[in-house]
């Protein structure tokens, strides 16, 4: 749908006013137990694969369950380490952009001036990125934000400075009453506590000290794809694990697709059982990789990254996905 050349930001004010601020939205009877019972029962299926290969605990993120439901090859590939989820630049440019609007979103409580040009944008979003670097050792993504030449400095600049425009124009003010908080960890233990949801969620507002509805919100720097819809819903159910309460809606704001609707997910009772079926489907998987079984391969995006496409009779070169 178009959105007649509304900013994100304004589509995300929008947002805030009905879900948040708004009337509360009735979403249905959600039956926490149950959703609780399913996935349980699908960790116990596989804790004794786990520990007959003394693995203690294995913590599934969105990427990792995302691999998992699109190559059972793939996935084998990325949990043990023989591939990355993508190229290193296009991820430095999208942990720039998020760090960047997050630091936007915890400042704008207060008075504050964002960054008046392309290189002040770089320089700042660099820092940040430094700052951060302690919590996330030996990644190559944050290592290679700090290792930006001086050469391509300008084109980097140039870009995160349009994304980072484009996304907070209209932006809304974040109040203190909303408790706005950014990069807030999530971990759900299934079964016996060996399997472990994992997820960090870019921006949160709301939820039980404010008496407000929850509201989680992700950055992404590039155009939609199709994957952020499944890790929409994969934040959704977490979200809806952790509090023993689903929050009133996730949203996915993308810098780059500016003229069309913000991508949000009101949380309801069918969003969350499909969510839970992809966790189970993932566990089964999971399962198949850690046994032995021979791997189920699926040709898609995911071949322009995979170790094995020299090897893989199902491989297909796929447009590259930034």
């Amino acid at each position: 749908m178009v959105s007649s050349g509304v900013s994100r930001g304004e589509q995300l004010t929008d947002v805030i006013k009905r879900y948040l601020v708004g009337a509360p939205t009735e979403v249905g009877s959600i039956d926490l137990a149950s959703l609780r019972r399913r996935l349980d029962a699908a960790a116990l299926l596989i804790e004794p694969a786990l520990a007959a290969r003394c693995i203690d605990a294995i913590a599934l993120t969105k990427e990792k369950i995302g691999a998992l439901g699109d190559c059972e090859r793939f996935a084998a590939a990325l949990l043990s380490g023989r591939t990355s989820l993508g190229n290193v630049d296009a991820m430095a440019r999208g942990v720039l952009f998020e760090t960047l609007v997050r630091s936007h979103v915890t400042r704008g409580v207060r008075a504050y001036r964002p960054p008046a040009d392309a290189r002040a944008t770089l320089e700042l979003a660099v820092e940040l990125v430094r700052a951060e670097s302690a919590d996330h050792d030996d990644d190559p993504v944050r290592a290679r934000c700090l290792a930006i030449g001086e050469e391509e400095s300008p084109a980097w600049a140039e870009q995160l400075w349009g994304s980072f425009r484009d996304l907070v124009a209209g932006w809304p003010r974040f109040e203190e009453a909303w408790w706005p908080r950014t990069e807030e960890p999530a971990k759900v233990a299934l079964g016996t506590g060996t399997v472990v949801l994992s997820g960090r969620f870019d921006i949160v507002l709301g939820g039980a000290p404010t008496g407000l509805p929850t509201i989680v919100v992700e950055l992404k720097s590039g155009v939609p794809q199709p994957h952020y819809v499944d890790d929409q819903r994969f934040y959704a159910l977490l979200a809806t694990l952790r509090d023993d309460a689903a929050p009133a809606a996730v949203v996915t704001c993308s810098a780059s697709d500016a003229g069309t609707e913000l991508a949000t997910d009101i949380v309801d009772v069918p969003l969350l059982s499909e969510a839970v079926e992809r966790v189970e489907s993932a566990l089964d998987r999971l399962r198949r990789i850690v046994v032995g079984e021979p791997l189920a391969e699926q040709a898609g995006w995911r071949c322009a990254y995979c170790p094995d496409c020299d090897v893989c009779p199902s491989f297909v070169a796929p447009p590259v996905i930034a």
